[in-house]
């Protein structure tokens, strides 16, 4: 096999084109608005576990009971907004998006106030199924507004970003002190 002179060149002349290649308008604003959403649910991941392990005067089972009732919101909330995302209309995604990342911001703020468990398990029923309505959405913009050549790139850009938003939040999360009132608050801010 020989190689060409400038071969590795090419490559990666091609490789920067489709890197650097824009997502439009509508995908960064479905991305967006996912992230945004990412960022709290990998928040509400790690924050009430640390929260349930800082509760000194509650039983192992009482701790494991707070983590049941998150976890179940949680899970709820993924099923059904994967069951509503299957069925809906994706006529305009970033819309969609939007609307799940300011429902996920407004119960943010909504349990920062209430400060009590109910509500952090309200936030991860909420944040579950708008992350998975805004991930529905996202795909659907992909799908439509980016070329077939660029496609399968946009898809791995974005699964990037969502996964380091997670990260971000879930960092977040194991850095405030366990408190809901406090924690609720930061996140609704960032």
């Amino acid at each position: 096999l020989r190689i060409q002179r400038g071969s590795g060149r090419a490559v990666a002349r091609g490789l920067k084109a489709v890197l650097t290649r824009p997502l439009g308008r509508t995908v960064l604003a479905t991305l967006w608005a996912e992230s945004m959403i990412r960022f709290m649910t990998g928040f509400l991941t790690l924050f009430l576990a640390f929260v349930a392990k800082a509760q000194e005067n509650a039983s192992a089972m009482e701790q494991a009971g707070l983590l049941a009732v998150a976890g179940a919101a949680g899970g709820i909330g993924t099923f059904v907004g994967n069951a509503v995302g299957a069925r809906t209309e994706l006529g305009r995604p970033s819309r969609i998006a939007t609307y799940a990342a300011g429902a996920s911001l407004s119960t943010a703020i909504v349990a920062a106030f209430l400060g009590t468990i109910w509500a952090a398990a309200a936030f991860a029923l909420i944040a579950a199924i708008a992350s998975a309505l805004g991930k529905v959405a996202l795909d659907s913009s992909i799908q439509t507004d980016i070329p077939d050549a660029a496609r399968s790139s946009a898809f791995g850009r974005s699964e990037t970003a969502l996964q380091l938003a997670w990260v971000f939040g879930g960092a977040l999360g194991v850095l405030l002190p366990p408190d809901f009132t406090v924690g609720f608050s930061v996140v609704a801010v960032a």
